[in-house]
């Protein structure tokens, strides 16, 4: 698996596969966020885009729709921040997870999400674990 870091607390991991995650992908708040990708288009390719907490320093609305225009990812989110985003990006597919969840491409297929886009997710598995940071959401455009 390549990782590699993005400022802050994001992240970019590739599977064997080839699967493409990004973890909080804010770019805007984030004065780390590498140069060569500032334009977003570099990074080629997103699969899944996870968004731990709904804080101004992982994640603003605007660049949310950035990444969803470029990419069409699936967002995968905690299961209130989701509700939230749901009604404010309606345009993406976001799945909202409580936590002790789990998620696989089967799961993903259950949820709605279409054959297409999960064929591509290599066989990983996304477990939503207890963290003891807020969740509060930050409204930043």
């Amino acid at each position: 698996m390549k990782v590699e870091w993005l400022g802050h607390n994001h992240w970019l991991l590739e599977t064997p596969n080839g699967t493409r995650i990004l973890i909080d992908p804010e770019v805007k708040y984030n004065p780390d966020f590498p140069t060569k990708y500032r334009e977003l288009v570099q990074l080629e390719d997103i699969d899944l885009i996870l968004v731990t907490h709904g804080h101004f320093d992982t994640m603003t609305l605007s660049d949310l729709r950035k990444w969803g225009d470029l990419f069409d990812p699936i967002f995968i989110t905690p299961y209130e921040l989701g509700i939230w985003l749901k009604s404010r990006l309606p345009a993406y597919k976001i799945l909202a997870l409580g936590q002790g969840s789990r998620i696989s491409k089967i799961e993903m297929l259950e949820l709605g999400v279409e054959e297409e886009k999960v064929k591509e997710i290599s066989n990983i598995v996304i477990n939503v674990v207890p963290a003891a940071h807020s969740s509060s959401i930050t409204p930043v455009e």
